[in-house]
């Protein structure tokens, strides 16, 4: 088996864009993460770990990690353990600091396990969760308000929300990156607010490519939630997606969380088309030289 690390975003992309592996929207985050370094290649502080595992010169296995998040790893359906034995030889063998997988569940279960054996470290799973994708959008009963993009005089309240929204899903993000996603996601026209008469729900674009676009931080808070602000504001948002001419829209809900999945899965027609993915957002203690 071959280790192959790609020092160009470009590269990487068009590899996982001709990927045949899987259904390529299966491979939805890494997709779009990997065209967000090309729209933007400082957007995150350090520089992205991109690596494939090829065997007889046909890739079974792909790796992306854009720390402090969790490595994303993509795959052939059964892959047995050899492929993740050789990518996490190479991670200890060159320090890379591994907080977490993130992936579906028979790639990322494999890749802790393996990873806690080699390492010897405790894994625990941090969220379950399933990837909906959108093709259209059916009519909705909206709830009062409208929704209108987020300009720069609304920066300082989305950070408060971003903050607030990490802080709920239990992801640990400094504070800086938040600053700086949020006003990135402004930049680029890609974040959205519903108004009640005052801000009462944000929706993101989240890693725009050629085909699709994600929709991301869903966050009401707590003093406007039950009255369907959530579900107007997705459903619009979404529909401004496909106009346009994207051909789907994603969305990844937390399992354990039964109003968004019903807001995405029922009263927007979303569908689920892959397998659930598991995050285990921490892997324990790391070996003495792998800091």
């Amino acid at each position: 088996m071959e280790f192959e690390q790609y020092d160009n975003p470009g590269k990487f992309y068009d590899m996982l864009k001709h990927l045949k592996i899987t259904n390529i929207i299966e491979n939805e985050l890494m997709l779009g993460l990997t065209h967000l370094l090309i729209l933007d290649p400082n957007h995150f502080d350090i520089p992205p770990f991109l690596a494939t595992i090829k065997d007889h010169n046909k890739v079974i296995l792909c790796a992306f990690m854009t720390p402090p998040w969790s490595i994303l790893v993509h795959g052939v359906s059964s892959l047995d353990n050899r492929p993740f034995q050789v990518l996490i030889e190479h991670l200890v063998e060159e320090k890379i600091k591994v907080p977490g997988v993130n992936g579906e569940s028979e790639f990322s279960e494999k890749f802790a396990e393996i990873w806690c054996y080699k390492t010897k470290c405790q894994k625990r799973l941090h969220m379950a969760s399933r990837l909906y994708v959108l093709k259209e959008v059916y009519l909705v009963k909206y709830t009062p308000g409208q929704l209108k993009k987020a300009e720069m005089d609304y920066l300082d309240l989305l950070i408060k929300w971003t903050k607030k929204f990490h802080k709920e899903v239990k992801l640990g993000v400094k504070e800086e990156y938040i600053k700086n996603h949020v006003k990135f996601i402004i930049e680029t026209g890609n974040a959205f607010i519903w108004f009640d008469e005052q801000p009462v729900c944000m929706v993101f674009f989240e890693r725009p490519h050629e085909d699709g676009v994600s929709i991301g931080y869903v966050y009401t808070p707590a003093e406007f939630r039950n009255k369907g602000y959530a579900t107007s504001c997705v459903s619009s948002v979404s529909k401004h997606a496909l106009d346009p001419g994207y051909s789907y829209c994603s969305l990844f809900a937390d399992l354990a969380n039964p109003t968004s999945n019903n807001i995405y899965h029922y009263k927007m027609s979303y569908f689920s088309i892959s397998k659930k993915r598991k995050i285990s957002s921490q892997l324990g203690k790391h070996t003495e030289g792998n800091k």
